[in-house]
């Protein structure tokens, strides 16, 4: 009988990017498999062209977060008529586990967080900001040889179509960005999924538009704000020059904003799913983290600067949650202007990325 493997992982865009090089080795040690990849919509697209996936199967996946039990009936009879005979479940949380050891799917394999694992028939520790980069984690459900490789050989793979290309090239042909030799991407916002809202993940919107005037002093810059149809709102009160900062904010899907900082020379943002992105598609970053740790998150597949300042108190996240913070989010207050442009500089100086 052919394998047929299911691989579970909703919420945030980068979490499913760090989940690529697990994908590819699932598919590599079994090459005739049917693979299907249960996954949020928003982080989707990140799979519709992937040559490891046979069946991409998006969701709206507040049904977990919140208890939707009508949705998650109606998946549950949808995935177990399906009959799968392993399932790799990348989430962290118990629940995942019961939910899918109810359909009685024979090979279970996940993380068991706090050694809770009687539910799955393997599975592997994680610890959060362990040092161990994300991506192996994922990966050492897999197979625990991969511990022992080091995390920059282990690239997520993104694959664009000539859809997406033709899709950007529409929107930049409505702008003046032609007229510029030097792109630079940047994502002020962040910290928004299916499951939480953080903003306290973002350097302040104020210091993303001094930095931004910084990066204009050279006049072959043009400066492409991305995310949300919110995130380019935080920085309409700066008086930013329309013309060279071009607010792509809301505007693109998530291919064509992969394939915009593809062709960027530098991607500057908050610890987000559009940074792994960059990090995927080899793009330079400059990060900021605050209440999250870079232990084990650093785009390594690409030049990158983040960063940290770690407070006493940092970080604060655990497992997809912060407290209020009553320090006025010194960790990322006291990441200067002056130091993130030394760090772009240093990127942009170093390297030559077209």
């Amino acid at each position: 009988m052919t394998n047929n493997i299911l691989i579970v992982k909703l919420s945030g865009i980068g979490d499913v990017v760090l989940s690529l090089p697990a994908l590819h080795a699932i598919r590599q040690a079994n090459p005739g498999a049917k693979i299907s990849f249960l996954v949020g919509n928003a982080a989707a697209p990140l799979l519709f062209n992937h040559p490891d996936v046979d069946e991409v199967l998006a969701i709206d996946d507040t049904i977990f977060w919140r208890r939707k039990f009508l949705g998650l009936y109606g998946l549950f009879w949808q995935l177990k008529k399906r009959r799968y005979t392993s399932v790799y479940i990348f989430q962290w949380s118990v629940w995942f586990h019961f939910f899918f050891y109810a359909m009685r799917i024979p090979q279970r394999y996940g993380f068991a967080r706090g050694g809770r694992s009687f539910a799955l028939t393997k599975s592997m520790p994680y610890t959060e900001a362990s040092g161990i980069h994300d991506a192996t984690q994922y990966l050492s459900v897999v197979s625990e040889d991969y511990l022992q490789q080091d995390a920059r050989n282990l690239h997520p793979r993104i694959h664009f179509n000539s859809i997406d290309e033709e899709n950007l090239r529409h929107s930049l042909s409505r702008t003046l960005a032609a007229r510029y030799t030097t792109w630079i991407t940047v994502a002020p916002g962040g910290g928004k999924n299916a499951k939480l809202f953080m903003p306290q993940k973002r350097w302040p919107a104020k210091n993303f538009s001094q930095l931004i005037l910084r990066l204009l002093q050279d006049e072959r810059t043009a400066v492409f704000l991305v995310g949300d149809e919110s995130d380019g709102e935080l920085m309409k009160e700066y008086g930013l020059p329309s013309d060279r900062v071009i607010s792509f904010a809301g505007q693109l899907g998530l291919s064509e904003t992969g394939v915009l900082i593809q062709r960027s020379r530098l991607f500057a943002g908050n610890d987000s799913g559009l940074l792994h992105i960059a990090g995927a598609v080899g793009t330079p970053s400059l990060s900021f983290f605050g209440p999250t740790s870079p232990s084990g998150k650093l785009p390594v597949w690409a030049p990158h600067r983040a960063l940290y300042t770690q407070e006493v108190c940092s970080p604060c996240y655990h497992y997809g949650a912060a407290p209020d913070c009553p320090f006025e989010l010194k960790c990322l207050t006291n990441i200067s202007v002056d130091s993130a442009w030394n760090a772009a500089k240093s990127l942009l100086e170093g390297q030559s990325h077209g």
